[in-house]
């Protein structure tokens, strides 16, 4: 995949999803004028963004609703919130990565997904 200049600026800066145009998401970040704004109006969809705030790719309590993540890492079990399995991660979110940028050291064993369970 190749990416544009924003989407790289975006993978560097926060953790960022460019899927393929026109679907992106970069928490807190306008999307590119490639983006399909059809997809802001979705029917039960996870987004909560704000455009006239700058609020974009959001859920309802500020947290992102994609992420990449760069290194190897516990999955939440099924149905398990990702705040209740990281207990750091909504701190980090919420900040735009600027607190607990290593959220994903501080996990619950019996919340995410250990080698080889299911």
């Amino acid at each position: 995949m190749k990416l544009n200049k924003f989407a790289t600026a975006c993978l560097l800066a926060f953790p960022c999803a460019v899927l393929s145009q026109p679907f992106e998401s970069c928490p807190s970040q306008a999307p590119t004028e490639a983006f399909d704004t059809s997809l802001y109006s979705v029917t039960n969809a996870d987004d909560a963004s704000v455009q006239g705030n700058g609020l974009y790719f959001l859920n309802e309590n500020g947290l992102p609703w994609a992420m990449e993540v760069g290194m190897q890492w516990l999955h939440p079990l099924e149905g398990v919130d990702i705040t209740d399995a990281y207990g750091s991660f909504a701190e980090f979110a919420q900040s735009s990565g600027k607190q607990k940028p290593t959220w994903f050291n501080d996990y619950s064993i019996s919340n995410v997904v250990v080698r080889g369970e299911q």
